[in-house]
């Protein structure tokens, strides 16, 4: 009898670590499962992202092909024109220049008004009344 409970037990504690060992392989495939899924919604999400970079790269070059943009380039770095057009060339320098001696102007009027200011109000001064007095004179002094 006892050879038979002792078979039991073993039998049950073989199974209880068969069981055991299953579920630890179990749960090692479900965390490599979904690492796999994570690394397929990653790749999926950068092929997206190539998708569309390469669609704009085939908007752009399909713009270069066109007329107006040989056109532009032609205007711009080959000095071109239409027989019908007229071209206007505009010194940016001598307008930089124009600019720079406004704002020194500017800035000169704007000192000056300041030091007019203080001179008017006398904030330029400095006022030897202790605090107390300040006070006193400011509350209680007649007031125009």
């Amino acid at each position: 009898m006892q050879t038979k409970s002792l078979g039991k037990s073993l039998l049950l504690t073989g199974i209880f670590f068969l069981s055991l060992y299953l579920s630890y392989l179990g749960i090692k495939e479900y965390k490599r499962k979904k690492e796999i899924q994570n690394q397929i919604k990653e790749l999926q999400e950068e092929a997206s992202r190539i998708q569309n970079k390469n669609n704009k790269l085939a908007q752009e070059i399909d713009y270069l092909k066109t007329d107006d943009y040989k056109e532009q380039i032609a205007k711009e770095k080959l000095n071109l024109k239409k027989k019908e057009e007229k071209v206007v060339v505009i010194d940016v320098e001598k307008i930089e220049d124009d600019n720079t001696e406004d704002s020194s102007k500017r800035k000169k009027h704007s000192v000056k008004e300041k030091n007019n200011y203080l001179d008017n109000n006398n904030l330029g001064q400095k006022d030897n009344n202790e605090n107390y007095k300040k006070w006193w004179n400011y509350f209680f002094k007649n007031k125009k």
